[in-house]
């Protein structure tokens, strides 16, 4: 039994165990350190509190459980396989006194610890626990691994260069070589490095650029020892071993340590070998170019285009201008280019994009004459400049030339035009006299039988039948006969093949039997063409056919459809495969004479003594001008086919006839009428009233303007003659606009170079009318105007 002092005794002993592990429990909780403590299962047995808040568990989370808890899957680690770094820990704690891995917190956080470990011993000396102290190196770690992969990436980047880069320490031995080094300094490979600049010398020599050989201590890295920097030095490199040569260029500096002192030196080598011969290349093209820029007949120049300053000229272009080569090269081209700035600008940007180089424009010289040139331009690079080079012909004779040779042809071309009407105007006085003679005789057989209004109504019939048909004749004649102006328009061939018809049937013997074979689907169809000309090719091909007939035989014109593949296309053609109008003249004369085809459309070029021989010349001119094709078949007597092929406006079609409208459109509007002829102004009175207008007539057209001043409100419309003394209808439309800007107008004329169908809306009249007018003509164009219908 134990008495009381060892009782006493017992309970100090108690009292002070219990109190130093207090203390320890409090330092262990207040530790800021991981401490932690596993069995040799690897179950957890103790974790403080700044363990189990640094990983974000619960006491009650962790303890009992596996110490894998903490630590990362080998999928979700660096690499490491943590797991058995645990179960070897476990096994052997004294070969992992101190460790740095990979942990884990709650919320999957990947942290890294470096863990102190202690093995824990019973009484046997067998491993019983693990004492683990843990102190986050996180921060530390990722600093370390963003250092780590800077460095790979400043070595990708290196060793990706093509110049080549090495380092020095202070001695002169390389400690960085990157891989361009091995092709820069001509070795195999890798393997095959100097490591220390003593030994280059025994495998390289190096020259100035001007073979001045360099020692050992001055090449670069020599120099950037003794603390000298420089870029871009240029030497010339030669293998002892091999006699290989080339020319590198070095930059070179020192690197320092932290007190200041030189630690090593870098350099960086490129081979610029083909770069140096391209430069002695361009060298002697620019020498090779001086010369024959300065010894050629052409004239040249070379200009900046930045500012437009001339920077070189040859001694053609000396002579050409009349400036001296110190004149020249101080004068900006806007100077002697009479072109606009900005077209000239325009220029030299399609010379740089590659889309043209070739240009015509008007140059002064120095007497202030200004020539016409042709200019051919290109870029060129001079001394590391891009420059315009520009070569320059004169062309001023060549152009005055072709402007008279197009003068004369279009002289010839109205010469023959007016041989064609000299042909025409036989029969056109022969239909003319008849149609006279009908208008006459029907007129006095009216006046015979005054007394009975069905046979008068008869004749007056025939005389107005005779009247249109008159009519008619002087607008063909007065259409072929005018100047070509050149203007193209949407034109349905059909109806113009048809107003020619009729043309040439009044001025052809009735021996040529004429006919025409229109398909129908060719009817409706229009091309894009002036009028005039296509009538001046039908009535050249007709003319020519009725000469080669000797006014007797079979004429046949037809049109058609057709599609032109490419192969049917003359080589000289301007067509293109498509949708074509084939128009055929034939005739059943004497043919074509063997060897002449092929002359028959030249200019000048005739087998008839009183003929110029530039209608088939105009014939073609035409068809090129249309881009379309002209070809001929026929044989030395046997007759002959043209062929002319007319490309098809897209989607152009005629529109379906409008129905003529039974009964004439009345009206009670005021109107003010203006004719210096009088008769005509009592007819064109009399039709209007008749159907109801108010109408006031004047002969004077400056009387009428005075009229229509004083009261312009009181006309709702003004119907004016074209050709008249004092005002002409023109000046009298432009006056009245003046005074009331919506007055409506028409304009009648018989015959006038001033005014046409399209003409008229310049100048604000609201239509046209030729005269001679019928009545339906006259009272429906009124009534279309007054309901604005034609505005």
């Amino acid at each position: 039994m134990m008495n009381d002092e060892s009782v006493s005794q017992l309970k100090e002993e108690n009292s002070k165990l219990q109190k130093e592990l207090n203390f320890t429990r409090e330092l262990l909780e207040s530790a800021n350190s991981i401490i932690i403590r596993w069995d040799k299962d690897r179950i957890i047995r103790y974790i403080n509190s700044f363990g189990l808040r640094f990983f974000g568990y619960t006491a009650d989370e962790l303890l009992g459980r596996q110490v894998m808890t903490i630590v990362p899957d080998v999928e979700k680690s660096t690499g490491r396989y943590l797991d058995q770094l645990v179960a070897d820990i476990t096994k052997n704690p004294s070969q992992y006194v101190s460790v740095s891995s990979e942990n884990i917190t709650k919320d999957g956080r990947t942290v890294w610890v470096t863990w102190t470990n202690k093995e824990i011993l019973d009484d046997e000396g067998n491993l019983e626990e693990i004492l683990a102290i843990g102190n986050d190196i996180t921060a530390l770690k990722e600093a370390e691994l963003e250092r780590q992969r800077y460095q790979d990436k400043v070595d990708e980047i290196l060793e990706g260069m093509v110049d080549a880069v090495f380092v020095s320490d202070n001695t002169g031995k390389l400690i960085y070589l990157n891989e361009a080094f091995a092709g820069f300094h001509r070795f195999k490979n890798k393997d095959a490095y100097t490591f220390h600049l003593a030994e280059y010398s025994k495998i390289l020599q190096v020259y100035q650029m001007d073979m001045t050989p360099v020692p050992l201590s001055q090449w670069p890295i020599s120099r950037a020892l003794r603390g000298e920097s420089e870029a871009n030095v240029e030497y010339i490199l030669s293998r002892k071993d091999t006699g290989e040569t080339w020319i590198g260029t070095y930059s070179f500096a020192p690197y320092f340590d932290r007190q200041g002192n030189i630690a090593g030196a870098v350099a960086v080598a490129r081979d610029i070998t083909v770069e140096k011969k391209a430069e002695e290349n361009l060298r002697e093209s620019e020498e090779r170019f001086k010369k024959m820029f300065q010894n050629n007949s052409a004239v040249m120049f070379l200009v900046d285009p930045d500012n437009g300053l001339i920077v070189d000229a040859n001694l053609a272009a000396e002579r050409f201008y009349g400036y001296s080569h110190e004149e020249l090269i101080a004068t900006n081209i806007n100077q002697i280019n009479m072109e606009s700035p900005d077209i000239i600008v325009k220029a030299w940007q399609s010379v740089y994009q590659g889309q043209e180089n070739h240009f015509i424009f008007p140059h002064r010289i120095v007497s202030g004459e200004v020539r016409t040139v042709e200019v051919y331009s290109t870029t060129i690079q001079v001394q590391k400049r891009v420059l315009l080079f520009s070569i320059i012909h004169d062309i001023t004779d060549r152009v005055k030339a072709e402007a008279d040779r197009r003068d004369l042809e279009h002289q010839l071309q109205q010469k023959y035009k007016m041989e064609a009407i000299g042909v025409l105007a036989g029969g056109m006085a022969h239909n003319f006299n008849n149609n006279l003679s009908v208008i006459l005789g029907n007129l006095e057989l009216a006046q015979i039988k005054r007394y009975d209004p069905v046979k008068v109504n008869e004749f007056i019939d025939r005389a107005k039948t005779a009247v249109l048909r008159s009519r008619d004749l002087i607008k063909q004649i007065m259409t072929y006969s005018r100047k070509d102006d050149q203007c193209s328009e949407r034109l349905q061939l059909s109806e113009t093949i048809a107003e020619v018809i009729d043309m040439v049937k009044s001025t052809i013997p009735s021996s040529v039997c004429l006919q025409q074979n229109l398909s129908p689907e060719s009817i409706p169809v229009y091309i894009q063409a002036n009028a005039s000309q296509v009538q001046e090719v039908l009535l050249n091909l007709c003319n020519n056919a009725v000469h080669a007939m000797e006014d007797q035989g079979s004429l046949t014109v037809s049109l058609e459809t057709v599609e032109l593949q490419q192969q049917q296309i003359s080589a000289h053609s301007l067509c293109q495969p498509g949708c074509y109008l084939h128009l055929s003249v034939k005739d059943t004369g004497c043919g074509i004479v063997p060897g002449l085809e092929g002359k028959i459309f030249d200019p000048f070029f005739t087998t008839k003594e009183t003929h110029t021989g530039m209608g088939l010349a105009t014939v073609q001119g035409v068809m090129e001008k249309l881009k379309g094709m002209i070809t001929v078949e026929g044989h030395n007597g046997q007759g002959a086919t043209f062929h002319l092929y007319f490309p098809v406006c897209e989607g152009a079609t005629a529109d379906e006839p409008m129905l003529n409208v039974t009964g004439l459109p009345s009206g009670d509007e005021r109107i003010l009428l203006v004719d210096d002829d009088e008769m005509v102004a009592t007819m064109s009175h009399t039709m209007l009233t008749e159907m109801g207008y108010q109408v006031s007539v004047m002969t004077d057209s400056q009387e009428a303007l005075k009229l229509f001043a004083a009261n312009a409100d009181g006309f709702q419309l003004v119907l004016t003659d074209q050709t008249m003394p004092g005002l002409t209808g023109r000046e009298l439309i432009l006056e009245m606009k003046k005074i009331r800007p919506d007055i409506r107008t028409i304009v009648c004329t018989g015959y006038s170079n001033k005014v046409d169908e399209n003409g008229v809306k310049n100048f604000g009249a609201d239509a046209f009318l030729m005269k001679p007018l019928t009545m339906p003509e006259l009272i429906q164009t009124v009534r279309r105007v007054l309901d604005g219908v034609c505005c």
